[in-house]
């Protein structure tokens, strides 16, 4: 077993066929109405997006048991490893030429998302594995897209960012707007992966006091800076509103944590367009990509994906028509 999470767990296993080695994640279609979209949404995207070198290759999917509670496996690219594992892992060297590779990759995958209306919503070290080469920067691979959602451009509610995403890389805006967002709460997350990566620690971590929210919340304000009025004033019905308002004025953490750290100039101008407490004045990926940090990076060829409308999801369609899009999902690999 290479992992196991709260929905899904990960095998490795050997192709007979072909002696490839493959990662195979087992998940549940029955019982929760939430794992069988889960499991939908991730065999859509990694299907649509399996042209992109830095998300994990889609090799095959098939099923066992019946329709209504059937155990469902998804054949994928093994990979070496991933980030997490290399940031706790303090012998292996992660210096700034691998910080910015990592990101710079990480920057290419979230564009072509982004420019499918397709947030991803649980950007986190645990989800970016990651190939290893004694003489090459790492080969980033983003994986786990059961979270990942079509995002139109029109503003619309989507479930609450609290209940999807991992919380040390949860936005503001997922705790004071909780349904509406954008596909800027991605960059908020690789901003805090990024300094992750400089510090070997977790940027936004606190322990589970009696209120998470406003823990997290100061903590944001700890390293970000207090949030001027203006940039509190799309977060008026928010019960959290006061609470920040209240908190003491202070230079920002982040400063101090990447200036002592960084040797590159240009890192902490980049973390702070990643850590923007509005998500409009947040850099996007396309902007990011045009950083100076990145002046040296390679620039690939652009990928110009269109995005399907079977993206859009049937919010209000029962767990029945769900069952069936899987079964679709499925005949894709059937023979």
């Amino acid at each position: 077993m290479l992992a196991e999470g709260g929905v899904s767990t990960v095998w490795k296993a050997i192709n007979l066929q072909t002696g490839l080695e493959v990662a195979i994640k087992q998940t549940s279609s029955g019982g929760s109405e939430e794992n069988l979209k889960r499991t939908v949404r991730e065999i859509k995207l990694l299907r649509f997006f399996n042209t992109l070198d830095n998300v994990v290759t889609l090799y095959d999917v098939f099923s066992v048991g019946p329709a209504v509670n059937q155990q469902v496996f998804l054949v994928l690219e093994l990979v070496e490893t991933d980030l997490g594992r290399v940031i706790n892992n303090k012998t292996k060297k992660l210096g700034l030429p691998e910080v910015k590779s990592i990101t710079h990759q990480l920057l290419l995958v979230l564009r072509s998302l982004h420019r499918c209306h397709v947030v991803h919503r649980d950007l986190k070290p645990e989800n970016v594995l990651l190939t290893l080469s004694e003489h090459g920067f790492p080969k980033v691979k983003l994986c786990d897209f059961g979270t990942g959602r079509y995002k139109p451009p029109v503003r619309m509610n989507l479930s609450s960012l609290l209940n999807v995403t991992t919380l040390y890389y949860c936005p503001p805006e997922g705790i004071l707007s909780e349904r509406r967002y954008e596909t800027s709460v991605d960059l908020w997350a690789l901003g805090c992966i990024l300094v992750e990566m400089i510090t070997r620690e977790p940027l936004i971590s606190v322990g589970w006091e009696r209120s998470l929210e406003k823990s997290l919340l100061n903590r944001m304000v700890e390293i970000c800076g207090k949030p001027s009025e203006e940039e509190l004033s799309s977060y008026q019905e928010s019960t959290y509103l006061n609470h920040i308002k209240t908190l003491p004025a202070a230079p920002p953490l982040l400063d101090q944590l990447l200036t002592s750290r960084a040797a590159d100039a240009n890192v902490l101008p980049l973390a702070r367009s990643f850590l923007q407490f509005n998500p409009e004045k947040r850099i996007t990926a396309e902007g990011a990509l045009k950083h100076p940090f990145f002046t040296d990076c390679p620039q690939p060829k652009e990928n110009h994906l269109q995005c399907p409308e079977y993206f859009s999801d049937p919010l209000y369609e029962t767990k029945t028509k769900w069952t069936d899009l899987l079964q679709q999902e499925l005949t894709c690999f059937a023979g």
